[in-house]
């Protein structure tokens, strides 16, 4: 017996009080559509099952039905123990062999690790020529004045090196060097493919940092470079934009040089902090004086006969209950039905039910 697929048991309701399963077969069995069906019911291992003739005569079916039944026979449990008697000797059976094959491969290690220490020192070595071998140095045999010397050049090297210079003075005595053609190059790269005012307040920026820092970057012109920029410019984007063009190019200086203390100096050129001042209260969309101008207007158009009374009375409505509840006209007034509010009129306290499918 072969497994032809797998489908989930839907249901049609031909009709409000009936309904019935709906199994789907695979696309290859179309043939069988229009042809009558022989449903036969039984039970294997406590499990319905139900089997599907087609084509068949009613008569010939129960013979089909008992052979595919001894087919689907429960499995005997005497033979069930046999196997199962049988499998777990042969399973001892593998068991004994491992254990045999893991003691002797231990003991093929020991008789290995014991030839290997009888070979040690010169058996070990391999040829025959013992000026190919090599010797290895013990560190009983090296002399303290030796090491002594060593570590003596080792600190005199650190102490004679640059970045130890610039541990003990910090930033604050360090000076670093660029050129007019860098800087005039990192702009070149910075401002293709701009807008012209992109590249008008790069070439100020530019401009600025040369007059500023005067080929020489420290702290002094660096901190220069950010009073001068706080106070020509009024707006925070501008010198925002100003202070970031100064971070780039030491940025960019690090990498050209390989020295990471040009970007080092970034520090001085941070924007101040600002307090923001925070709004207590929110602003109002729509004010009274808004609403009244609405009433109004509808009134004046009432009176010259541009709508009706009717109609009138809907706008006037609608505008006073969206300013009382504070709900929005179009995501939620507009979408409430008359029969919510005949519901709230007929309750013990009128509440006017919002549905989740009203709001969006």
């Amino acid at each position: 017996m072969d497994c032809i697929g797998r489908s989930k048991v839907g249901k049609v309701n031909p009709n409000p009080c009936s309904s019935y399963p709906l199994i789907r077969l695979p696309q290859q069995y179309n043939d069988f559509v229009g042809k009558t069906a022989h449903i036969f019911t039984t039970k294997h291992q406590g499990q319905q099952v139900l089997l599907i003739l087609f084509g068949s005569e009613e008569e010939t079916a129960p013979n089909i039905i008992q052979s595919l039944y001894n087919f689907i026979q429960p499995i005997d449990e005497t033979n069930l123990e046999s196997r199962l008697k049988v499998l777990e000797s042969s399973i001892e059976a593998r068991k004994s062999k491992i254990d045999k094959l893991i003691k002797l491969n231990f003991q093929n290690n020991e008789l290995t690790e014991s030839k290997s220490s009888k070979n040690d020192g010169i058996d070990r070595i391999r040829t025959g020529d013992l000026r190919r071998v090599k010797a290895r140095i013990s560190l009983n045999s090296l002399e303290p004045q030796g090491i002594c010397a060593q570590s003596s050049c080792v600190q005199s090297c650190m102490s004679n090196s640059e970045p130890h210079n610039l541990l003990q003075g910090g930033l604050g005595e360090l000076q670093l060097s660029f050129t007019k053609d860098e800087l005039l190059s990192y702009v070149k790269a910075r401002t293709l493919g701009l807008s012209d005012k992109t590249i008008y307040r790069i070439e100020k920026a530019a401009e600025i940092f040369w007059s500023t820092t005067n080929v020489t970057i420290s702290k002094e012109h660096m901190d220069t470079l950010h009073q001068s920029i706080l106070r020509k410019y009024a707006s925070e984007d501008s010198k925002s934009k100003m202070l970031a063009f100064a971070k780039t190019f030491l940025k960019y200086l690090t990498k050209i040089k390989l020295d990471t203390r040009y970007h080092a100096f970034d520090v001085f050129l941070e924007m101040p902090k600002v307090l923001k001042n925070q709004k207590r209260v929110t602003s109002r969309i729509m004010t009274k004086e808004d609403i009244e101008n609405v009433l109004t207007y509808i009134k004046n158009s009432k009176s010259k006969g541009c709508i009706s009374h009717v109609r009138a009375l809907q706008y006037v409505a609608f505008v006073v209950f969206g300013a009382y509840t504070g709900q929005r006209s179009l995501a939620t007034v507009s979408r409430l039905t008359i029969g919510q509010f005949r519901a709230a009129l007929k309750s013990e306290k009128p509440v006017l039910e919002v549905f989740f499918n009203s709001e969006n």
